[in-house]
């Protein structure tokens, strides 16, 4: 008994040092430097709501806009997946070149919807050209995405978006929510890349890349349903509102109005919602080769 207390203690007090030095780390990475010159402006992705982009969003956005006025790299990439259906890289690339980025020089990629994602598709657009990246996220972000570019072969130079102004008990406690959980994932990252370079050994190259490629595929093409989903919703329901005692097609089709069946039948579907789409016309069920009126 007393054993296994001994080791339970040996492991939170080793626990507890572990993540002591990584939270040291991850304060030290993000700290304002001077920045160099660089082959491209890495800009990582934040949350966007349905009222606009997050504070987080946009001040890595006119970090990134400053370091380019500054001529800090030729091209900016902005990468970062979907958030309540919109695109983050589409938002930062509509703020970039709000604050005079030439629309040339911004490269929106919705395929990287995770950090190591990101890095990978930055890699993929440099075509092995590009060694350093000026990177620019959150403070509490930059330790983990040097470990992981590091990793990956590429020097990156840290471009922490501060937030100005003074610290109120809530955004002190959004942080240090941000920088715990940084703590976590860091360790975490290093797991999922030995267990990469595992499946690497074992299944070859090309197959693991081609899974990590679809898998970021997926992602980002669930994120464009869910964007495709929310417009419906809204296109629906401004039909709806727009039409006094709407009721689908009970409302339009009445000898008043005109209209009347197609197709003697039965209807299957009534146009509105449909598993959660906006489903855009009325069904009708008949016997095949039935009349179809105009």
């Amino acid at each position: 008994m007393k054993q296994a207390l001994y080791l339970f203690l040996f492991i939170a007090a080793a626990g507890g040092v572990y993540a002591a030095v990584s939270l040291r780390r991850i304060i030290r990475e993000g700290r304002p430097r001077a920045l160099e010159k660089a082959d491209a402006i890495l800009v990582f992705g934040a949350a966007v709501f349905p009222d606009g982009p997050s504070l987080s969003l946009k001040l890595r956005a006119l970090r990134a806009a400053l370091v380019d006025a500054d001529g800090g790299a030729p091209r900016v990439i902005c990468t970062g997946g979907w958030s309540r259906g919109q695109s983050e890289a589409g938002v930062k690339r509509t703020l970039l070149m709000e604050q005079g980025v030439p629309a040339g020089a911004v490269i929106p990629d919705d395929g990287g919807v995770s950090t190591r994602e990101g890095i990978r598709s930055a890699r993929r657009f440099g075509k092995g050209q590009w060694q350093r990246m000026i990177t620019v996220s959150s403070p509490y972000h930059m330790y983990r995405i040097g470990r992981e570019a590091r990793r990956q072969g590429l020097e990156t130079i840290p471009c922490p978006a501060a937030r100005p102004g003074p610290r109120t008990f809530r955004l002190l406690v959004f942080d240090m929510r941000q920088y715990l959980r940084e703590v976590a994932a860091v360790p975490a990252y290093r797991a999922s890349w030995h267990l990469h370079r595992f499946l690497h050994g074992r299944l070859g190259g090309k197959a693991v890349g081609a899974v990590m490629q679809v898998s970021g595929r997926l992602k980002s093409l669930f994120g464009e349903a869910d964007s495709v989903a929310a417009a419906s919703d809204t296109i629906s329901l401004r039909i709806k509102s727009a039409v006094a005692g709407f009721s689908d097609t009970d409302t339009v089709m009445t000898p008043a109005s005109g209209l009347g069946k197609p197709v003697e039948g039965t209807i299957g579907h009534r146009f509105g919602l449909r598993h959660n789409r906006l489903h855009s016309g009325v069904d009708f069920r008949a016997a095949y080769g039935s009349p179809v009126a105009a």
